[in-house]
């Protein structure tokens, strides 16, 4: 399984854009990896508006510094995810199923962690029926929602 080291230039990085959690979730997280895996990374920052500023140079910046302190290979994809503008499943999936690389303090990371699975349980039911009209119609079968 893939090890990150928070290392001190990647901590200051973090603190510098203001990340208050940083998740290691998908196939890297749960040691299902292939050679063709990549590596997702997902944050959650204090105020996602910041990184408006420059993007790119924000983005890169972090791009850079997690390829680092995970010596990753050229030719392996990471994939970095700014959590609170991703999709609802996408959040749960890595709150779930993640691991915490870094986190400014529990009580910050519980509070995020409580507000996106509200957001996801108050969205479930109308996307649950959504995959189910998609399923019924890819199928041509009835299909019944689990409760």
């Amino acid at each position: 399984m893939l090890q990150l080291k928070v290392t001190p230039a990647l901590k200051k990085i973090l603190k510098k854009y203001r990340a208050q959690v940083v998740y290691l979730f998908g196939s890297a997280a749960t040691g299902e990896t292939t050679a063709l895996s990549d590596v997702d990374i997902g944050i959650v920052f204090k105020d996602i508006r910041a990184k408006n500023k420059d993007p790119s140079g924000i983005f890169t910046e972090l791009y850079e510094a997690f390829r680092h302190a995970l010596n990753m290979p050229f030719e392996q994809r990471l994939d970095l995810v700014y959590l609170q503008e991703a999709p609802l499943r996408l959040q749960m999936n890595a709150i779930k199923y993640g691991k915490v690389l870094y986190q400014k303090s529990e009580d910050i990371r519980t509070d995020y962690e409580d507000y996106a699975t509200m957001r996801y349980l108050d969205w479930k039911y109308a996307d649950d029926l959504y995959l189910k009209e998609v399923a019924e119609e890819i199928t041509g079968k009835r299909m019944e929602l689990e409760a």
